[in-house]
């Protein structure tokens, strides 16, 4: 993980005026932008699979709209996904995870059903796949707004946040680093038994795993899913089905049922993962 130390300050103006006062920040750079490359799997590239963005309130508090454009990139091989984590203030914390590819697996099997794999279909990279996210809320005094972007299979290539400031003022900061992991139902130590075809998965396994970081993240069998269902146990002793956010140490996932290929994904932001906790989805 590496700490940007950039930051901007942005104070309330009034609203008809917010949105340039936003574009100018945005052009001298006081508002902690990630940089934009062509492609981040080329070579000498060093883009970040995770950012997080924290608008703290100054001493009179602040009521803000937070919106982030972001560009992302994904690899040629392997399942692709992102997720995004909001939180703070009146903000509930929340978290959500979007599928992309399930992977490069045409046919797999667990490690406990023979541990087979089979691919047929080729699988290329894509550049520039856009992604736009806007919330806001009230911040009492010194409290922090914060929005974490995590990226499986992938890394952001480009991020613009842009703040609305209807009362008060806030410090912008961002911190970025690399890490975010998708869990495959299949990956070598996944226990238990189950079949991939394409782009799902049927059976039932559970996986347990030392992290050495503090973790945001999701089970990737999400409410909405009937067919399958999932559980997680942090370090600290709690347990949930969907969002978690907790310390490093050894962390227990678990599913069972019909769903997506891919049992967790996870970004591993290290003490700030308290910004999120109790999250839900």
């Amino acid at each position: 993980m590496r700490q940007m130390n950039e930051r901007g300050r942005v104070r309330h103006t009034p609203r008809v005026m917010a949105a340039v006062l936003v574009a100018l920040l945005l052009a001298i750079g006081d508002i902690p932008s990630a940089r934009a490359v062509d492609w981040c799997f080329g070579p000498g590239r060093d883009c970040p699979d995770w950012i997080l963005m924290r608008a703290t309130a100054g001493d009179e508090g602040a009521d803000i709209g937070l919106s982030i454009f972001a560009r992302l990139d994904f690899e040629r091989t392997g399942p692709t996904g992102w997720g995004v984590a909001h939180g703070g203030g009146d903000v509930p914390n929340r978290v959500f995870w979007f599928n992309g590819r399930a992977g490069s697996a045409d046919v797999a099997t667990t490690r406990d059903a023979g541990g087979y794999e089979v691919s047929v279909r080729p699988t290329t990279g894509y550049a520039g796949h856009p992604f736009q996210w806007d919330f806001g809320g009230e911040l009492g005094s010194g409290e922090a707004l914060a929005a974490l972007l995590f990226v499986g299979g992938g890394a952001v290539a480009e991020l613009v946040p842009s703040v609305v400031v209807h009362r008060g003022s806030v410090t912008l900061s961002r911190t970025e680093g690399n890490g975010t992991t998708i869990l495959g139902l299949m990956d070598p130590d996944i226990g238990g038994v189950g079949v991939q075809a394409l782009d799902f998965a049927v059976g039932s396994g559970e996986v347990s795993r030392s992290v050495g970081a503090g973790l945001v993240g999701v089970s990737v069998c999400t409410p909405r899913d009937k067919l399958c269902s999932a559980g997680w146990e942090s370090p600290d002793g709690r347990s949930g089905s969907y969002a978690f956010a907790g310390p490093p140490g050894t962390w227990i996932w678990r599913w069972s049922g019909v769903g997506n290929p891919n049992l967790a994904a996870w970004a591993p932001i290290g003490n700030d993962w308290t910004l999120f906790a109790g999250a839900s989805s």
